[in-house]
Protein backbone atom coordinates (compact mmCIF):
# COMPACT_ATOMS: atom_id res chain seq x y z
CA UNK A 1 0.00 0.00 0.00
CA UNK A 2 1.36 3.42 -0.97
CA UNK A 3 0.78 6.63 0.99
CA UNK A 4 1.39 10.16 -0.31
CA UNK A 5 0.95 13.11 2.09
CA UNK A 6 0.29 16.38 0.22
CA UNK A 7 -0.38 20.03 1.08
CA UNK A 8 -2.10 22.60 -1.09
CA UNK A 9 -0.14 25.83 -0.82
CA UNK A 10 -2.16 28.99 -0.10
CA UNK A 11 -5.43 27.15 -0.68
CA UNK A 12 -7.66 29.86 0.77
CA UNK A 13 -5.81 32.89 -0.53
CA UNK A 14 -6.82 32.36 -4.15
CA UNK A 15 -10.52 32.66 -3.48
CA UNK A 16 -12.17 35.83 -4.77
CA UNK A 17 -14.74 36.96 -2.25
CA UNK A 18 -18.25 36.89 -3.69
CA UNK A 19 -19.65 39.06 -0.92
CA UNK A 20 -18.51 42.21 0.86
CA UNK A 21 -16.26 41.46 3.85
CA UNK A 22 -14.80 44.16 6.07
CA UNK A 23 -12.17 44.02 8.81
CA UNK A 24 -10.75 46.37 11.39
CA UNK A 25 -7.52 48.01 10.33
CA UNK A 26 -4.65 46.05 11.97
CA UNK A 27 -2.62 47.59 14.80
CA UNK A 28 0.27 49.60 13.49
CA UNK A 29 -1.72 50.73 10.46
CA UNK A 30 -4.25 52.88 12.31
CA UNK A 31 -4.10 55.69 14.83
CA UNK A 32 -5.57 55.66 18.33
CA UNK A 33 -9.28 56.34 18.16
CA UNK A 34 -9.41 55.44 14.48
CA UNK A 35 -12.44 53.19 13.94
CA UNK A 36 -12.26 52.83 10.19
CA UNK A 37 -12.44 49.45 8.50
CA UNK A 38 -11.12 48.14 5.21
CA UNK A 39 -12.82 45.99 2.61
CA UNK A 40 -11.22 42.71 1.64
CA UNK A 41 -11.02 41.86 -2.05
CA UNK A 42 -9.27 38.50 -1.55
CA UNK A 43 -9.56 35.88 1.16
CA UNK A 44 -7.56 35.73 4.35
CA UNK A 45 -6.95 32.77 6.62
CA UNK A 46 -9.58 32.60 9.32
CA UNK A 47 -12.58 33.52 7.18
CA UNK A 48 -15.27 30.83 7.11
CA UNK A 49 -16.49 30.96 3.53
CA UNK A 50 -13.11 30.53 1.75
CA UNK A 51 -12.57 27.28 3.65
CA UNK A 52 -15.92 25.97 2.44
CA UNK A 53 -15.23 27.24 -1.10
CA UNK A 54 -11.85 25.49 -1.12
CA UNK A 55 -13.38 22.20 0.05
CA UNK A 56 -16.07 22.46 -2.64
CA UNK A 57 -13.56 23.27 -5.40
CA UNK A 58 -11.22 20.47 -4.30
CA UNK A 59 -13.89 17.78 -3.98
CA UNK A 60 -15.49 18.79 -7.30
CA UNK A 61 -12.12 18.27 -8.98
CA UNK A 62 -11.77 14.82 -7.41
CA UNK A 63 -15.32 13.87 -8.40
CA UNK A 64 -14.49 15.00 -11.95
CA UNK A 65 -11.51 12.60 -11.80
CA UNK A 66 -13.85 9.76 -10.77
CA UNK A 67 -13.85 9.81 -6.97
CA UNK A 68 -16.99 9.57 -4.86
CA UNK A 69 -17.48 11.33 -1.54
CA UNK A 70 -18.00 8.91 1.33
CA UNK A 71 -21.45 9.06 2.90
CA UNK A 72 -19.91 8.22 6.28
CA UNK A 73 -17.31 11.03 6.26
CA UNK A 74 -17.30 14.00 3.87
CA UNK A 75 -13.51 14.34 4.21
CA UNK A 76 -12.99 10.88 2.69
CA UNK A 77 -13.15 10.39 -1.08
CA UNK A 78 -12.86 6.97 -2.73
CA UNK A 79 -11.89 5.80 -6.20
CA UNK A 80 -12.46 2.20 -7.27
CA UNK A 81 -10.90 0.64 -10.36
CA UNK A 82 -10.69 -3.09 -11.18
CA UNK A 83 -10.81 -4.15 -7.53
CA UNK A 84 -8.29 -1.54 -6.39
CA UNK A 85 -9.27 1.29 -4.09
CA UNK A 86 -7.59 4.68 -3.73
CA UNK A 87 -8.63 6.95 -0.86
CA UNK A 88 -8.05 10.65 -0.31
CA UNK A 89 -8.47 11.92 3.23
CA UNK A 90 -8.78 15.72 3.37
CA UNK A 91 -8.10 17.93 6.38
CA UNK A 92 -8.29 21.65 5.55
CA UNK A 93 -5.49 22.04 2.96
CA UNK A 94 -3.59 18.85 3.84
CA UNK A 95 -4.54 15.51 2.41
CA UNK A 96 -3.28 11.95 2.22
CA UNK A 97 -3.62 9.80 -0.88
CA UNK A 98 -3.41 6.08 -0.18
CA UNK A 99 -4.39 2.81 -1.76
CA UNK A 100 -3.32 -0.39 -3.40
CA UNK A 101 -2.95 0.99 -6.94
CA UNK A 102 0.32 2.96 -7.05
CA UNK A 103 -0.19 3.96 -10.69
CA UNK A 104 -3.58 5.51 -9.85
CA UNK A 105 -2.06 7.35 -6.86
CA UNK A 106 0.56 8.82 -9.20
CA UNK A 107 -2.17 9.85 -11.67
CA UNK A 108 -4.17 11.51 -8.88
CA UNK A 109 -1.05 13.32 -7.68
CA UNK A 110 -0.29 14.54 -11.22
CA UNK A 111 -3.91 15.65 -11.59
CA UNK A 112 -3.61 17.71 -8.40
CA UNK A 113 -0.36 19.28 -9.62
CA UNK A 114 -2.11 20.43 -12.79
CA UNK A 115 -5.15 21.86 -10.97
CA UNK A 116 -3.69 23.25 -7.74
CA UNK A 117 -0.43 24.51 -6.30
CA UNK A 118 0.47 21.48 -4.20
CA UNK A 119 3.55 20.31 -2.38
CA UNK A 120 4.47 16.67 -1.86
CA UNK A 121 5.39 16.18 1.80
CA UNK A 122 7.56 13.10 1.30
CA UNK A 123 7.21 10.21 3.72
CA UNK A 124 4.17 10.34 6.01
CA UNK A 125 5.36 10.76 9.60
CA UNK A 126 2.36 12.51 11.18
CA UNK A 127 -1.19 13.28 10.16
CA UNK A 128 -3.53 15.30 12.36
CA UNK A 129 -0.85 15.23 15.06
CA UNK A 130 -0.87 11.44 15.18
CA UNK A 131 2.40 9.64 14.44
CA UNK A 132 2.25 7.21 11.54
CA UNK A 133 4.33 4.09 12.06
Amino acid sequence: MAIAPVRCENAFLHDDLDEKVYMKIPQGFSRDGDHRVCRLWKSLYGLRKPSRNWYTKFTEALVEFGFTVSKADLSLLLYRLHGDVVAVLVYVNDFVITGSAVDVILQVNAFHHRRFSIKDLGVLKYFLGIPYL
